[in-house]
């Protein structure tokens, strides 16, 4: 179980569930005692009344009562059972109700009477109090005999009092289950109600991301738990802003210092490549290659410049449709080349506020990929609509190999699918630039694939927002 909140939850249940089993088995066993208690008193009270009714004289025991007059004694269906022996074992007395059974000897003393449970002769359970005791004597039987001990035993129907507490444990036990029954969702609630900061801190922390490594967390609007580990990403986060600020950098500048070398490459390849000779094909396959050189440095350049946060857009308005199509011509050819049907929905009125130069390049970039990853006789599709002032662009095309653990690579720099693709046109770039000039307006551009052919890139955003990305902010509130 790998949820804290899972494992907290059933911990407390069982915590609580085990406090309600000892909270009521504490007043049951309470309880029970009490009135075992309040029983055993009456019992003895009874048995004593018997004793002080029988005494000596002349040296013999006399039974001074008829236990007809003792409720409950004197019926043979009677609920109420005494028996009286003397010291060898001969009985001296039994109660009608007895029917001429006899109960266990089994006595105690005065001050110590022994009490147990047994089922009498009736078939019903009783409870039984016994005790030795002396008989009472008057001043003339003490001067010429001893005393004389006897046993007694008196027993007393205990069905009220096993009823009472069947009803209080099944009241107590309905009590426990009810209790662990509702303490679950008032865990549950709490659990998520103390929580929320939690939630609340993984809410900001996935806005993180590497062009948006200025956010930091607020330590003092969060709870003292919470604090030291604000405090510890906010030192990580300006570690990992200055590491890319200098991964930018670099890459920047070895941009600029690759294209001088690169365009003087290029032209001396051009000069070369004219001239009739054996080294002519030499010198054209050294003028692609310096191309190629020099289409990723500029894209590395727009790449830096994307991620500036001082960059200038020309917001204006533009119409998406002329777009495509002025786009779509310059890779009509390559589409045609490789069989490709090409299918475009855009409506007329499909209009944004954007800059239209990174406009084109997205563009650009999402017909180059399609076009270069869609297989032979594939089909693209372009569509786009407006509701609202939302307006999304989408692109699709065939594929033939990609699965959805690619797609959270498919924007990463210099990454393809087929390593061993990497010596093609392509530089790698070109997606990782589209989403970079999307997020520089405020856009949105995701990867789905909708079915194991067909991938779909969707690009979404407030058509009328003239805000950049960058001057939005997260606020998140981390009480």
């Amino acid at each position: 179980m790998k949820s804290i909140r899972a494992r907290l939850t059933l911990w407390l249940v069982s915590a609580f569930a085990i406090l309600f089993t000892g909270v009521n088995g504490l007043v049951y066993f309470s309880s029970r005692q009490f009135l075992y208690h309040e029983f055993d008193g009456a019992l003895k009270a009874k048995a004593m009344a018997i004793n002080t009714l029988i005494k000596q004289v002349d040296g013999k025991l006399l039974v001074d009562f008829s236990d007809k007059f003792l409720t409950g004694f004197g019926e043979k269906a009677g609920t109420e059972f005494f028996e009286v022996w003397l010291p060898e074992g001969t009985v001296l007395r039994r109660s009608s109700s007895l029917a001429g059974a006899d109960l266990p000897r089994k006595v105690g003393t005065p001050n110590l009477p022994l009490f147990w449970n047994l089922f009498s002769v009736s078939g019903f359970p009783v409870r039984a109090v016994g005790l030795d005791f002396t008989a009472r004597m008057d001043l003339n039987e003490r001067q010429h005999h001893p005393p004389t001990e006897a046993m007694i035993v008196v027993a007393s129907d205990r069905r009220e009092l096993d009823r009472s507490l069947s009803g209080l444990a099944l009241t107590l036990t309905i009590a426990t289950i009810l209790g662990v029954i509702l303490t679950v969702p008032v865990v549950h609630l709490t659990l998520r109600r103390g929580h929320e900061p939690l939630d609340r801190l993984g809410h900001a922390a996935s806005a993180i991301h590497a062009e948006f490594l200025e956010f930091r967390f607020s330590p003092n609007e969060m709870p003292r738990e919470l604090q030291p580990i604000a405090s510890r990403l906010n030192d990580l986060l300006e570690r990992l802003q200055e590491a890319f600020e200098r991964e930018r950098r670099f890459g920047s500048d070895l941009a600029h210092e690759l294209r001088t070398p690169l365009a003087e490459l290029r032209t001396h390849a051009e000069v070369e490549a004219d001239c009739d000779g054996d080294r002519a094909d030499a010198h054209r396959e050294t003028l692609k290659i310096a191309m190629q050189m020099e289409s990723m440095v500029t894209r590395l350049l727009s790449l830096a410049r994307s991620q500036n946060k001082k960059t200038i857009l020309n917001i204006e308005h533009v119409e998406i449709a002329p777009v495509i199509t002025e786009v779509w011509r310059a890779h009509q050819h390559r589409a045609e080349k490789r069989k490709l049907t090409v299918i475009i929905a855009v409506p007329q009125n499909l209009r944004v506020h954007a800059d239209s130069v990174l406009l084109k390049s997205i563009v650009e970039n999402l017909f180059s990929n399609a076009i270069e990853y869609a297989p032979e006789g594939g089909q693209i599709e372009v569509s786009g609509f407006n509701s609202g002032g939302h307006f999304e662009l989408i692109v699709r095309n065939t594929i033939s190999d990609l699965v959805a653990e690619d797609l959270p690579h498919l924007f990463d720099r210099f990454w393809r699918k087929n390593p061993a693709r990497a010596a093609g046109e392509h530089s790698g770039l070109g997606l990782s630039l589209a989403k970079s000039f999307s997020n520089l307006q405020g856009w949105t551009l995701t990867a789905e694939l909708l079915t194991e052919k067909i991938l779909e890139f969707r690009i979404s955003g407030n058509a009328y927002a003239e805000k950049l990305a960058e001057e939005i902010e997260i606020n998140q509130s981390l009480d």
